[in-house]
């Protein structure tokens, strides 16, 4: 699904003395091209219906990461995974490297989008 973005990058070191752009980005199909849609078929399923969310960090011109968070179907409530907020990258433990906070679409709180692994964060019964 083509990447939209629907909130404010952000520009920020995180820690290796590189500028990197945060984007927040939603995937979803927003026209009823038919090629576009033939390209994503897939029997039994409408495109149109799912939105994914996630963030994706650009540095010196090429994606260094890329992590998605949520994908919904229209069919399964009201709420939708667009990243509607900025991503806020903030040096939280004080170890020199910035963790990024997001707002992800169905309020689970993702582990460290850094190159740490932490253990993920349980909110609302939510485990992301």
């Amino acid at each position: 699904m083509p990447p939209h973005i629907l909130a404010t990058p952000v520009a920020a070191d995180l820690g290796d003395g590189v500028t990197t752009l945060l984007l927040p980005v939603s995937y979803f199909i927003n026209s009823d091209s038919s090629e576009e849609l033939e390209a994503l078929a897939v029997e039994g399923l409408d495109a149109r219906k799912y939105v994914a969310g996630g963030v994706v960090a650009v540095a010196q011109g090429r994606v260094v990461w890329h992590r998605e968070f949520d994908v919904t179907v229209q069919e399964h409530g009201g709420m939708r995974a667009y990243m509607r907020t900025a991503p806020l990258p903030i040096d939280l433990d004080r170890d020199g490297k910035s963790e990024i906070i997001v707002r992800a679409p169905l309020a689970c709180l993702p582990p460290s989008l850094t190159r740490s692994r932490r253990s993920p964060l349980t909110v609302g019964g939510c485990t992301c």
